[in-house]
């Protein structure tokens, strides 16, 4: 099962099953647990934008590193979702959620595979 580190030890925002961190213009990483137990093969998650809550723009606001992919090499517990804020006109303020989507070996957690990012400048 994978989960992102920030849902499970940040509160969820008021209305919202999922915590809304907050990001500035830079490089950033959000922590992916893989519990369970190591996989003896490496393993690959996706992690997908939730259109009905973003308010973010692909390409102006934010860019996913990989396309989203989110790499476990063998026997690794830890990995990452990679992203990119560049420099954005005064006064940004939107909201870019991305969730963690299964494959055919490694489940989601149902309380912590969604993650808010609050984008300000």
């Amino acid at each position: 099962m994978v989960e992102f580190q920030d849902a499970v030890v940040v509160s969820n925002a008021v209305g919202k099953t999922y915590p809304i961190i907050t990001a500035r213009p830079g490089e950033h990483k959000l922590q992916v647990n893989l519990l369970g137990g190591l996989s003896e093969s490496a393993q690959t998650i996706r992690a997908t934008v939730v259109a009905s809550e973003t308010t973010a723009v692909q390409g102006q606001h934010y860019e996913l590193s990989q396309d989203g992919q989110i790499q476990f090499p063998a026997n690794t517990a830890i990995s990452s979702l990679n992203y990119a804020i560049p420099s954005l006109a005064p006064q940004t303020d939107v909201v870019l959620v991305v969730e963690l989507q299964a494959n055919d070996q490694v489940k989601t957690s149902g309380n912590y595979k969604t993650v808010g990012i609050r984008i300000q400048n």
